[in-house]
């Protein structure tokens, strides 16, 4: 029995080898995304995810890689559907016209709107209820034309992610779910055949730098391996009959719609964009552009016309343009900000995004993902070699009573 007895460390050392693996791998999954914020003592001691602590710089690169590469601009604005757009804006706006209009004329024109009739009001609501699907037609049709000029999609998700750390992991976590499961677990099967190895080598071979050199192999292996068998190979490779692909070009289509799921209600909201485009560097020229639209419905309406006579003999002409454009931002942006509202107007863009990036080549659609598990690799292979190490060092002082670089006996 005591005979037997002498092989049980043997015995343990591939399955110690198999949780080295899956533990070094998922703390190394681990330390790319989470915590999403810093934790830790002041600036210096603590940690933060890699892929949050890098969010800004790697939504740039994920942009680069594949919005960019597959739409423009102005392909995402005509992929909209016009007239539902239009509508839907309409929709919500509408219930906010005379509001709106009692802002804008009591502001400037107090006495003059208050001592107006009710009938010659609600005219004016009426006008411009009417005329409201025309001007959002003409200013989505003039910013659709200019969108390049108007729209960068990469500062706009670039400043989502650094206004909310989590997206990018977010993003991450959706797409690459499977992926980053299947890495964790690779750490267990690649893990005990590596223990095997290494039990006969220490059987046959007894030095104290076993053990720990082995620990350090499976550790940092095992994630190197996992981290290659994602993206590669790109294209299919036939060996002994078996397609072997890399697991994430494998599940292209899925992903596709995924990433432009989360992208389109994460990174491009509504109000994120009608903000890019009213504070963006070409402002003053949407707002000179609605300035005029609004001036077209006023022209058109007699009573309104009155009114702005009335501004420009008062000396009062730019004040009540500048303080309409305010309003008329501000209470467009609070009917626009609703999670519902993105994902309505949204939808088109979401589908052409996910349409073309399902159509791109393996190859380029590899650089969807693999830049932000490159950019940082090495310092998950680097921990997964160290806590493999000290798991190694422990078996040699536990199992076998040993000793190395002082530890031990």
């Amino acid at each position: 029995m005591e005979a037997y007895n002498h092989y049980i460390p043997y015995l343990l050392i591939p399955l110690i080898t198999a949780f080295i693996g899956w533990f070094t791998n998922l703390i190394g999954i681990k330390m790319i995304l989470y915590p999403v914020r810093w934790v830790g003592i002041g600036n210096f001691i603590g940690w933060q995810g890699i892929v949050p602590r890098m969010r800004v710089r790697l939504t740039k690169q994920l942009v680069k890689n594949s919005i960019s590469v597959i739409c423009t601009e102005r392909e995402m604005l005509a992929a909209l559907d016009e007239a539902d757009a239009i509508g839907y804006i309409s929709h919500m706006v509408s219930p906010q016209i005379e509001e709106w209009v009692d802002d804008i004329m009591e502001e400037h024109t107090t006495l003059y709107w208050e001592l107006s009739p009710k009938p010659i009001r609600a005219m004016v609501y009426r006008k411009v209820r009417e005329q409201l699907p025309e001007l959002s037609r003409e200013i989505l049709e003039d910013v659709a034309q200019n969108a390049e000029r108007f729209i960068n999609i990469e500062e706009i998700a670039a400043k989502e992610a650094e206004k909310n750390p989590e997206i990018v992991t977010n993003l991450v976590t959706r797409m690459a779910g499977y992926e980053l499961k299947l890495i964790i677990l690779s750490g267990l099967f690649l893990g005990f055949p590596l223990g095997i190895a290494q039990a006969l080598i220490w059987y046959y071979l007894p030095s104290a730098w076993v053990l720990p050199l082995f620990g350090v192999l499976v550790g940092a292996g095992t994630n190197w391996i996992a981290l290659q068998i994602i993206f590669k190979p790109g294209e299919p490779v036939n060996i002994l009959g078996y397609k072997l692909q890399g697991i994430f070009i494998k599940r292209q289509q899925v992903v596709s719609a995924q990433f432009a799921d989360s992208f389109t209600s994460q990174f491009l909201d509504v109000r994120g964009l009608f903000d890019y485009i009213w504070k963006g560097d070409n402002s003053d020229e949407v707002h000179r552009l609605v300035r005029r639209k609004i001036r077209k419905i006023m022209d058109k309406n007699r009573f309104s016309s009155t009114f702005d006579k009335l501004m420009r003999i008062s000396g009062q002409k730019t004040e009540f343009d500048a303080m309409t454009i305010s309003l008329v931002q501000d209470r467009l942006m609070r009917a626009l900000d609703q999670p519902k509202v993105t994902r309505k107007l949204l939808e088109p863009i979401n589908n052409l995004i996910s349409r073309r990036l399902s159509a791109l080549s393996p190859h380029q659609f590899q650089g969807l993902l693999m830049p932000i598990f490159e950019s940082e690799q090495w310092i998950v292979i680097l921990v997964g070699g160290f806590l493999g190490g000290a798991a190694g060092t422990a078996q040699l002082v536990y199992l076998f009573g040993g000793s190395f670089l002082g530890f031990g006996q």
